[in-house]
């Protein structure tokens, strides 16, 4: 195996690498490159295997240890020498890392702020706001494919992190070869991004071996990169130093990076399987809601018959919860597995006789409730955004915008707001420029609704619109658990300094109440990664070459 091996990266070795990615060579890539030994080494067998004038090289600068600037400056040289577009990407703090309004996970944050905080919060929060930086860049010019220097020592590092949070298959299967889109980032620009992490089977050692081949220098504690400081590299080290030198007789002779990359090989192997399995299930039995951001789900079972249901199988139905659980999440990261199995042990307890107890389940953001026959089907489950806090829906919740800006809502819907097609320059509103105007995005309320059905109720000239309306929302009315009605947002129109009373829109259930007077884009952030999800490569072994054709491609 190519981790088992010593001395540089083969071209070859690097071919089988890209190939395992399944990507197409014609295009232009992107290149994350921090100057460290991994991204170096990525941008040297990169240019060897698909020509430098298919690569632009992206340097993050995040401003957030001294002389980052000096850093980014001399690496730029050393890039630019290698015949390879470079750009420095300056990271600004003052705004939001999507770039929108009402973005809570990688809000604005004060420079000087940051720097007082100690080095691990640094690091967590530059994570995401470096691949937000680099997914602008990558869109500014054209990129739809980045590439990471993530190599077997990451992999192993995320691997027993996970098997320490007690992660299920999904988390044990390790870093995917190729991720869909940019991780932890709510811009839209990183949707439509894929990142691609060739260096998985690779160890640090082979990676140094070919930058001092190709007598190229690199420094691994440059202050633009910030270092994950955990023990689990230095527990794997000090291990395989152990099976050295005690060989048969080491007490953990099973602990290696080789080990390590078997076993993300055969959860990845067992991930797909499981996936193979789940879809049908999830084609058949689940429906996901985007506008609402609900799922539901049917289990269709008599107490007789359950154990052969699907639901009474842990693997496979905890596997499809955690579909929709995710799927339903305002979080980044998954739910925990915990979570899961509560969801599929009240679904059983459901169908015992005089047991209707643990009806509703919630963790973190996300609620199950039960089936309800004359709303939903006697067999429909559902899961939702779990109600919102007092404390959340009257600040938190609130984002204010003008037409002309977009703004996220609740980490789950993307807004733009502009002018009407056809609309005129110089419009007015009692008095005020449209432009002027200042709208905000916030939950929808029992108040809100009761207002627009008396409103549709007492205006005469709508017809057939106003029916519409009231139908709309009285069928999300009924739908709805009562708890979780006001997990949708409404666009209301700000007037006299507070008032936010009156509902302009309410996009979730498709209710435009002032459509002369502004045009609302509406996203469900979820919905576009699911449909990207196609596109991911799980980790696979590279397999021995043989030595001779090796030895010729070096």
């Amino acid at each position: 195996m190519a981790c088992t091996r010593s001395g540089r990266i083969t071209l070859l070795e690097f071919t089988a690498a890209l190939r395992n990615a399944r990507l197409s060579l014609d295009q232009k890539f992107g290149v994350a490159v921090s100057g460290e030994a991994k991204s170096l080494a990525l941008l040297l067998l990169l240019k060897e295997t698909v020509g430098k004038e298919k690569l632009v090289a992206f340097t993050v600068d995040h401003k957030l240890c001294p002389d980052t600037d000096k850093e980014a400056a001399k690496l730029h040289g050393k890039i630019t020498e290698l015949g390879i577009t470079h750009h420095i990407v300056n990271v600004d703090w003052s705004k939001s890392g999507s770039g929108m309004l009402g973005d809570t996970l990688d809000p604005p944050q004060s420079l000087e702020k940051l720097k007082q905080k100690p080095y691990y919060r640094l690091m967590h929060l530059a994570r995401p706001r470096r691949y937000a930086a680099l997914a602008d860049a990558c869109k500014e010019h054209g990129i739809e494919t980045l590439f990471a220097g993530y190599n077997l020592d990451d992999q192993v590092r995320t691997t027993l992190h996970r098997l320490d949070m007690s992660s299920g298959i999904n988390g044990l299967a390790g870093i995917r070869t190729v991720q869909s889109e940019l991780p932890a980032v709510t811009s839209l620009s990183a949707k439509n991004v894929r990142l691609v992490s060739p260096l998985l089977n690779f160890p640090k050692e082979r990676l140094e071996a070919t930058l001092r081949e190709s007598q190229a220098e690199w420094d691994d504690a440059n202050p633009l990169r910030l270092q994950h400081k955990t023990s689990y590299p230095t527990l794997v080290e000090n291990a395989e130093q152990l099976n050295r030198t005690l060989g048969e007789k080491s007490p953990v002779l099973g602990l290696s990076r080789e080990s390590m990359a078997v076993f993300c090989s055969h959860m990845e192997k067992h991930r797909k399987a499981l996936k193979k399995k789940t879809l049908p299930i999830i084609e058949e039995f689940t429906l996901r809601d985007p506008p609402t951001g609900t799922c539901f789900m049917q289990v269709n079972s008599t107490r007789k018959h359950l154990k052969r249901h699907w639901i009474s199988q842990p693997h496979l139905a905890e596997s499809v919860i955690s579909e929709l659980a995710n799927w339903t999440t305002t979080s980044f990261t998954r739910v925990h597995t915990s979570f899961y199995q509560d969801v599929r042990q009240a679904i059983l307890r459901w169908y015992r006789p005089r047991d209707k107890s643990a009806s509703r389940v919630m963790a973190a953001d996300v609620m199950l409730y039960h089936p309800r026959a004359s709303q939903t089907g006697a067999f429909i489950w559902m899961l939702t955004r779990a109600p919102m806090s007092r404390m959340k829906t009257s600040k938190g919740s609130h984002v204010e915008l003008q037409i002309g800006q977009s703004a996220l809502w609740d980490n789950r819907f993307v807004f733009s707001l502009s002018n009407p097609e056809g609309a005129t320059d110089g419009r007015t509103l009692l008095g005020i420029p449209t432009n002027d105007l200042v709208f905000v995005i916030r939950p929808f309320l029992e108040q809100d609704y009761h207002n627009i059905m008396a409103r549709m109720q007492r205006e005469t000239t709508g017809g057939e619109w106003n029916t519409h309306i009231q139908k709309a929302l009285a069928h999300y009315w009924k739908k709805m658990p009562p708890r979780s009605r006001e997990t949708i947002p409404c666009v209301a129109l700000k007037q006299d300094g507070k008032d936010t009373s009156h509902v302009v829109a309410v996009p979730s259930v498709g209710v435009m109440l002032e459509p002369n007077l502004v045009d609302i884009k509406f996203t469900f952030l979820k919905q576009i990664s699911q449909e990207r999800a196609k596109h991911e490569q799980g980790f696979e072994l590279l397999q021995d070459l043989p030595e001779q054709e090796s030895q010729r491609a070096s």
